[in-house]
């Protein structure tokens, strides 16, 4: 029996180095999804039963303690993933937590707060126990919003000029640009053949500036441009104003507080590869869009079950492997080399 077992075992680690290699190529979402399926689930805990016959069977490890730290770490390990599992967690939220789920994301607008998580879908795939709350979100880009000022009198002449309202730039040849007022929600209204920009209600975001454009003989063009819904130049105006938005978004960064019956109980900045932990749970910036209400944040949540778990084990494997490897031959070498003719010389 205990050759069985390791051959067995050498089989099972070099059929899971192969699979490793295979779900490379696979992508991270049906990279998990194989992973998790029944099969693997059949090999996960075939593993875990012969590191625990490996304890009966070879009794020397209990007196061999880095092999045994070897032995444990490597089980911690698996007993972690297999307790973070899609398939643990669906068959822990069917017995016994409703709100159990694998992973999931929440669509936050700033000063709002949620504790349901949906698919990529925007079905509800499960629930918090606590509610997340979106207190500021930022986006930072690599380059500048500007507007693109064009001469339709003469088509190779145009000029960008950064947004930076109530500032006044030259664009030579006598010509200036000024962009007077800045909208958060640009409406136009017609009055008696005028056009007349007002500040529109607060709940919906159409963002919009007000621009001067004035000419060497003292006349001005007075224009209206919008950030998301450009606007046709009329044929009376020799200029035409395009708003043109960052393109690179460098950053995006939430600022997240976490409240439990009715108190703050964590507060984090999240952003990219700077998640948030807590209690059993990991939060991640995602995502982010733009509607008529604003930018919102896309917050990913993901199950933290069992992680742990596997950090134990982790850790305890390479204290095993640390002391097999490094301690175990200088201690030995140590012994031969004090037991040896020439050292009592």
């Amino acid at each position: 029996m205990p050759r069985f077992i390791l051959i067995l075992s050498l089989f099972l680690i070099g059929g899971l180095a192969i699979l490793s290699v295979y779900g490379a190529f696979l992508g991270a979402d049906k990279a998990s999804a194989f992973f998790n399926s029944f099969p693997m689930t059949i090999l996960w805990l075939t593993f875990i039963g012969i590191l625990m016959a490996g304890f009966f069977y070879f009794r020397r490890l209990l007196t061999r303690p880095f092999l045994f730290l070897i032995h444990v770490g490597c089980l911690f390990v698996l007993l972690g993933g297999l307790c973070g599992s899609r398939t643990a967690l669906a068959v822990r939220g069917y017995f016994l937590k409703p709100e159990s789920f694998y992973k999931g994301m929440i669509p936050l607008y700033e000063g709002e707060g949620s504790s349901i998580l949906y698919d990529i879908r925007a079905n509800p795939v499960g629930s918090l126990p606590f509610e997340v709350f979106l207190d500021k979100f930022q986006i930072h880009y690599y380059d500048n919003p500007q507007f693109l000022v064009r001469d339709k009198t003469n088509p190779k002449w145009f000029f960008t000029v950064p947004v930076k309202p109530e500032e006044i730039f030259d664009l030579g040849n006598g010509i200036q640009f000024c962009a007077v007022r800045f909208f958060r929600n640009l409406q136009i209204q017609i009055q008696e053949e005028s056009r007349v920009a007002e500040e529109g209600p607060s709940g919906v975001i159409n963002l919009g500036y007000q621009v001067q454009i004035y000419l060497p003989d003292g006349s001005q063009e007075n224009q209206y441009v919008f950030e998301h819904q450009p606007m046709h130049s009329l044929p009376r105006y020799r200029f035409e104003v395009v708003f043109q938005p960052s393109q690179m978004p460098s950053a995006y960064i939430s600022e997240l507080i976490i409240n439990e019956n009715g108190q703050e109980t964590a507060r984090k900045r999240i952003e990219v590869n700077r998640p948030l932990f807590y209690k059993g749970y990991l939060f991640y910036q995602q995502s982010w869009g733009q509607d008529s209400h604003g930018h919102y944040s896309i917050i990913g949540v993901s199950s933290n079950s069992g992680l742990s778990t596997v950090f134990a084990g982790y850790g305890l494997l390479t204290a095993g492997l640390i002391g097999q490897l490094w301690i175990v031959p200088a201690a030995e070498h140590k012994r031969k080399k004090e037991g040896s003719p020439c050292s009592s010389n």
